[in-house]
C-alpha cells in the first residue's frame, strides 16, 4: 500500500500539475479489479496490472505508451 495517498489520489496530483501525463500513467494492483478504491481509476481509463502479473503484460503496455 502507498504509504501517503492511494492511487486515485496520486492520479488527481498528477493530472492537476501535468494533464499531459494522465494518458501514461499506469498502476498495479493486488487488490483485484472489484477493489473499490481503484475504480475510480477503472473509470478515467487507467491500466491497472494485477499482480501477479507477466512481463509480456508489462511490456504490452510500454508498447501502448509507446505508440500514444
Amino acid at each position: 500500500h502507498m504509504p501517503v495517498l492511494d492511487g486515485p489520489a496520486l492520479y488527481e496530483a498528477i493530472a492537476a500539475r501535468w494533464p499531459e501525463l494522465t494518458a501514461r500513467i499506469a498502476f498495479m494492483s493486488g487488490g483485484g479489479l472489484e477493489d473499490p478504491s481503484l475504480q475510480p481509476l477503472v473509470e478515467k481509463g487507467c491500466p491497472v496490472l494485477q499482480k501477479p502479473f507477466e512481463l509480456t503484460e508489462v511490456r504490452a503496455l510500454l508498447e501502448r505508451f509507446s505508440a500514444a
